[in-house]
């Protein structure tokens, strides 16, 4: 690998530690939250799938932030 994949990965890798960090909030919220209470399976289902598409349209925009930056270095 060269230099400018090795600086993606790292870069990458900085992304998806911010974005467990998200999740885990998430989980800790949705654990004690009262927004639940009540609720049907399907809300939380759907509510959840919303969570995780952010979380991938947010790493896939950490990639071209990191790539046009990579890109403006060289």
């Amino acid at each position: 690998m060269n230099e400018r994949m090795i600086a993606i990965m790292e870069m990458m890798q900085k992304q998806i530690v911010r974005i467990d960090a998200q999740q885990a909030n998430y989980q800790r919220y949705k654990a004690r939250s009262v927004f639940y209470r009540g609720k049907k399976d399907d809300d939380r289902h759907s509510h959840e799938m919303q969570i995780k598409k952010m979380a991938l349209s947010r790493l896939g925009a950490a990639y071209n932030k990191c790539l046009t930056q990579i890109n403006n270095q060289i």
